[in-house]
């Protein structure tokens, strides 16, 4: 993503400047100035980008929307001992939430991207490598019943349209990430594409981010939450305010030109 947008700003006669070990980017249009860091462009605000990058804030802003989401917890450390962290922070309250949900859980890092920290507990035994690992990304982490999940989806969606939207499936490892092996696919069915579009949608107008992904997960039909009907039930599962598209192009060099029109008109807007 960061080498098609410098090939763009080239193309736009944008001077760019790198900073900060290559993470930060100035941008100079015009008289203009921009700063794109860690690929985060400034299009969408700091209050929703910081929720977006809150899993457990944008499971809250969006249930209270009633946008169908997969349910969220917060855990802070066993020693913050600050007023915000009262009743989450306990070893009890871990295993109270872990027997709640049938010895089933997901534990991650709240502040957390690429699948990085996370692990399925189904034994408390985990415990202790899975708080190390998700503390270790961030302040605070998400528990989350374990949900079984038949395909995840990515909408890229950019000032309320959908300009990329593609599948995920699985291959050896449990998670749902491009960098851990799922492989991308198309989504042919134009009903199951509209209502993954309609989704996203209504994720964008809550949280008003202007340019983000939004990641949605399809239950298996094996799941208890699933519904009677022969419908796929989908839920938002994160939304990421910081759009990144590599892996996607690894495995579909042909869509190069798609996700540079993206960022192209990205780049514009930012300067209009």
């Amino acid at each position: 993503s960061r080498q098609i947008i410098l090939d763009i700003c080239q193309g736009e006669g944008i001077n760019v400047k790198v900073l900060s070990r290559g993470w930060l980017f100035r941008l100079e249009k015009d008289g203009k100035i921009r700063y794109m860091f860690k690929n985060c462009l400034p299009l969408n605000s700091q209050s929703s980008s910081a929720i977006a990058a809150d899993k457990f804030a944008t499971f809250e802003v969006l249930r209270a929307a009633g946008i169908p989401i997969i349910d969220h917890s917060i855990l802070y450390p066993f020693d913050n001992h600050r007023e915000f962290a009262d009743g989450c922070n306990t070893p009890s309250y871990l295993e109270r939430y872990f027997k709640e949900h049938q010895h089933d859980i997901v534990l991650k890092p709240n502040h957390g991207l690429g699948g990085q920290g996370i692990t399925h507990i189904t034994s408390a035994d985990q415990f202790p490598a899975a708080l190390e690992a998700a503390f270790a990304y961030s302040e605070s982490a998400s528990l989350c019943p374990f949900y079984h999940i038949s395909r995840e989806y990515r909408i890229v969606m950019l000032d309320g349209e959908a300009r990329l939207v593609y599948g995920k499936e699985r291959s050896a490892d449990w998670r749902f990430n491009l960098q851990n092996g799922a492989v991308s696919i198309d989504v042919t069915d134009p009903t199951l594409r509209a209502k993954l579009v309609m989704l996203a949608k209504k994720v964008v107008q809550e949280l008003n981010l202007r340019f983000c992904s939004v990641d949605v997960i399809e239950l298996d039909s094996s799941h208890h939450h699933a519904s009677s009907s022969d419908q796929p039930e989908l839920l938002v599962i994160e939304v990421n305010s910081t759009v990144s598209t590599s892996h996607y192009l690894e495995q579909h060099p042909d869509q190069t030109a798609l996700v540079q029109d993206i960022y192209r008109d990205v780049i514009r807007k930012i300067f209009a």
